[in-house]
């Protein structure tokens, strides 16, 4: 609790951003956590990227200065203990109307392409292997799936399974 996403992963999350012209949207973490994932003795990051949420459940579009290249994202981060980071998973969607700010200086986005968000689910050693598996919620307006990343030999987390639901 209260972990910070590292200085890489923010730099990470910038240059996703301004790769897919949205570079003016505020960064925003909601989750981040440090642990031991391959077991190794050294710790690693999980970091966890989704636009600030209004009371209603909608996101906010943030602006860190500029009215265009904005957008609402969702992503994936793991650092390795050598400060690599690797995007696990990433749904940008950039914003392509008027920026209408509010006192805070977002704006609400009711609409169902913008309500998207990814979650922890669980980290566990799903195959008894000693190292963590990383299972994932990805929600849409109606929609979702599970995606669960497993180690490769390389040392890099790749999808090993998806599972849907909703609508």
């Amino acid at each position: 609790d209260g972990l910070e996403a590292t200085d890489a992963g923010m730099q990470a999350l910038a240059d996703l951003l301004k790769q897919e012209k949205m570079e003016n949207t505020i960064l925003s973490f909601s989750d981040c956590v440090k642990s031991d994932f391959d077991q190794d003795g050294n710790m690693e990051y999980l970091m966890f990227a989704n636009n600030p949420r209004s009371q209603n459940g909608y996101p906010l579009l943030g602006s860190n200065g500029g009215t265009d290249r904005l957008g609402i994202y969702c992503a994936v981060l793991y650092q390795d203990e050598e400060g690599s980071v690797q995007t696990l998973y990433s749904d940008m969607r950039p914003y392509q109307g008027e920026y209408k700010p509010d006192e805070n200086n977002y704006m609400e986005l009711m609409h169902p392409d913008h309500c998207i968000y990814i979650d922890l689910m669980t980290i566990a050693d799903l195959n008894d292997d000693g190292i963590y598996e990383i299972l994932v919620r990805k929600s849409g307006w109606e929609y979702g799936y599970f995606l669960t990343y497993a180690l490769n030999t390389e040392g890099k987390y790749e999808p090993v399974m998806r599972s849907n639901y909703g609508i």
